[in-house]
């Protein structure tokens, strides 16, 4: 009686302990899981890329089949959360990153996932702001593949590129760099669409001057450049940037020559698909070249220069020569 007993009791653990690994396992095998990507950046002050994109941050619903009501998983929560699939639901997700592992405690997200808000958001170069949305269906079956989301670049960039062709003997320098009265500050809503998202940098936008850092020894046939990244705006050509260029080295006094500039910042659209004219587009990268020699910085001044040329070979008239046998 006793062995019935004990072989029972056996029994039962051996039920319970299948029991645990049913609760365990299948969850496991549901949990919501995301696939980023990163459209190309040619260069960034500080990149994020789909191979550096450890942490992002999710919102995510799911409505009935009917879509008669919504419920949030993810609420503004790293993608790594435990949420697990649902079937009878479909899904929507909206996700960003400012810069890896970059969370904005007060995003928001439309509630049924298909719009981001990012207020009073102000750009810093070390956090490249980017955000995707994915959808997903699990009305009938649930999938175990992770939900793909491309992610875009919310900010533009802006470089300036300086030269010089004077002779080797002089260096150019840049200092106070800066672009003036621009929106620094301002509402983002980045919305889904099913053939293409759309992004808004307009509500409660503030303005700023973008001061970018100095850039030394430039010297002929070496350009250098300073980049920052920016809120995405309108009419640029009305924009100015402002630097002081200062010319040293070769017979210049001590400090050199120096000059104060103010120039506007008009964008012609070109070849690049997807801008606009006197528009700093998300996504873009907008260079913007100058060449600055010394005569630009003082009239008066006019370095010594040498145009050399060779004169060529001339031919003389031929002459015959006779072999005599002596």
């Amino acid at each position: 009686m006793k062995k019935n007993y004990y072989l029972a009791a056996m029994a039962m653990l051996a039920l319970w302990g299948c029991s645990q690994n049913e609760v365990t396992d299948v969850p496991e095998s549901r949990q919501i899981k995301f696939d980023p990507f990163v459209g190309n950046n040619t260069r960034a002050v500080t990149p994020v890329t789909t191979d550096d994109l450890t942490k992002f941050y999710v919102f995510g619903t799911a409505t009935n089949d009917d879509g008669s009501s919504y419920s949030m998983n993810f609420n503004n929560e790293v993608q790594s959360t435990a949420y697990y699939w649902q079937t009878g639901y479909k899904y929507n997700f909206a996700a960003y990153a400012n810069g890896d592992d970059g969370k904005i405690d007060n995003a928001t997200c439309k509630n049924d996932g298909t719009a981001l808000t990012f207020a009073g958001y102000t750009p810093d170069d070390t956090k490249d702001l980017v955000a995707a949305f994915g959808t997903a269906d699990a009305s009938v079956s649930i999938s175990t593949d992770p939900v793909a989301l491309t992610f875009a670049h919310l900010l533009s960039q802006v470089k300036f590129t300086f030269s010089t062709t004077d002779g080797g003997s002089y260096r150019l320098g840049i200092t106070n760099l800066e672009i003036k009265d621009a929106v620094h500050e301002a509402d983002g809503v980045y919305t889904y669409g099913q053939s293409e998202n759309t992004l808004a940098w307009t509500e409660n936008s503030s303005i700023g001057n973008y001061e970018y850092s100095s850039i030394t020894e430039i010297a002929n046939g070496t350009p250098k450049n300073d980049v920052k990244l920016v809120i995405p705006q309108g009419g640029t050509n009305d924009l100015q940037v402002s630097f002081t260029a200062t010319m040293t080295g070769a017979d210049l006094p001590a400090g050199g020559k120096t000059h104060d500039f103010t120039l506007n910042l008009p964008y012609t659209a070109g070849s690049a698909s997807g801008t606009t004219s006197n528009t700093w587009t998300a996504g873009y990268i907008y260079n913007y070249k100058t060449t600055i020699n010394l005569d630009n910085i003082d009239s008066e001044s006019k370095p010594i220069t040498f145009t050399p040329t060779v004169t060529a070979w001339s031919d003389a008239d031929d002459s015959d020569i006779t072999p005599v046998n002596s």
